[in-house]
């Protein structure tokens, strides 16, 4: 039996997943794409099942380009395509950019299931109880 789970986009904690998230060692941001991008793979699978439509061939398009952004995050040769921004700067980007308001759900569920799969599984990525001051 598979259970839906609603996914409330307004109830994710930008800030403080980036907060979190800048705070991680090497590993655990690592970890956090890795997750992170495995979640859009996800998506990614969803479209092509259907019958494409301009639309999804687009979402997969900006879906395939982030991809390809944040898999040269954890390029063990450290070679970038996401330069010039540092790895929190990238994410707050991705959040929150108008031009990928059409995925900011696809996105933001990623990144939440990320930050709780870090915070979970690596030591010391624990978030602190109390709010972080921008």
């Amino acid at each position: 039996m598979t259970v839906e789970v609603r996914f409330a986009p307004e109830s994710v904690d930008v800030d403080g997943i980036v907060a979190s998230f800048a705070r991680l060692d090497d590993d655990a941001k690592v970890a956090f794409w890795c997750v992170f991008a495995h979640d859009l793979t996800v998506d990614v699978r969803g479209i092509l099942d259907d019958e494409v439509s301009q639309d999804r061939h687009d979402r997969l398009e900006s879906i395939n380009e982030l991809l390809h952004q944040l898999t040269s995050c954890i390029n063990p040769m450290k070679r970038r395509s996401a330069e010039p921004y540092d790895d929190a700067e990238l994410l707050r980007l991705i959040l929150t950019d108008d031009e990928r308001a059409g995925l900011r759900r696809t996105y933001l569920r990623a990144a939440a299931r990320a930050d709780a799969a870090v915070r979970r599984d690596m030591p010391g990525a624990r978030r602190p109880t109390t709010p972080v001051s921008r």
